[in-house]
């Protein structure tokens, strides 16, 4: 999963501009389409209408699971989490559509921010092309301070 999210990164930060395979509009649209593939997983989570995780909701799973976490042997108590009030006062299913709610918007922040950025690399490309003369393409000993 790792391998495959450097994957799908790397064609919407495109880092070296050489091996930049997509043109600018289409990288915008690239990323715009994996907020929207993400979409169903984040509807899923919030309008489900039950609890989806089992660990949440049953002790003995809980316990099953945390298992894993712990040395073999070592009991934790029930009450090291305050029985089913360790979501922070929320049932499960709040707390699973908050989760889903904060996935989305989160998503939605982190993919909108990329886009912002690729769209101003796309307007520097675009008005170096044009041979606009920017401030940046001034040298340093013509600049005067005013």
């Amino acid at each position: 999963m790792l391998v495959a999210s450097f994957m799908m990164w790397w064609h919407m930060l495109a880092p070296l501009p050489s091996k930049q395979y997509l043109h600018d509009f289409r990288r915008i649209i690239y990323i715009f389409g994996n907020g929207i593939l993400i979409t169903p997983a984040c509807a899923l989570i919030i309008f489900s209408g039950t609890a989806l995780y089992d660990t949440y909701t049953d002790l003995n799973y809980w316990s099953q699971v945390m298992a894993f976490c712990i040395p073999g042997g070592a009991a934790v108590p029930a009450s090291m989490f305050g029985g089913f009030g360790f979501l922070g006062g929320l049932d499960a299913y709040s707390d699973q559509q908050l989760g889903g709610v904060a996935m989305k918007v989160g998503q939605e922040l982190v993919y909108g921010t990329t886009i912002g950025f690729v769209f101003k690399q796309w307007l520097q490309k675009e008005s170096h092309q044009e041979g606009e003369l920017t401030i940046s393409d001034i040298p340093s000993h013509i600049k005067t301070n005013r």
